[in-house]
């Protein structure tokens, strides 16, 4: 799992650079107004443990389906031999 980690560990910081940038422009287009709200909205207690969740549960997915690629992958390699 290592050689996987490693090759791919520019994916994380660019996935992380992208949403970032998207989340800013797209935010960035609501009026000032709009954007407290939001702001205000997405700190409370309740939003911020549904995104401590949410991601917890993306991660775990995203990880699990990397596991699942490399066995596969390792089992074709390997049938090729």
């Amino acid at each position: 799992m290592d050689g996987w980690t490693d090759g791919a560990a520019y994916l994380k910081d660019a996935y992380v650079e992208n949403y970032f940038m998207l989340t800013v422009s797209t935010f960035n287009q609501l009026p000032q107004d709009g954007l407290q709200e939001l702001v205000d909205a997405v700190g409370t207690p309740e939003m911020r443990a549904y995104a401590a969740q949410a991601t917890t549960a993306f991660g775990t997915a995203l990880n699990n389906a990397a596991d699942r690629l490399e066995v596969e992958y390792a089992q074709r390699l390997a049938s090729r031999r």
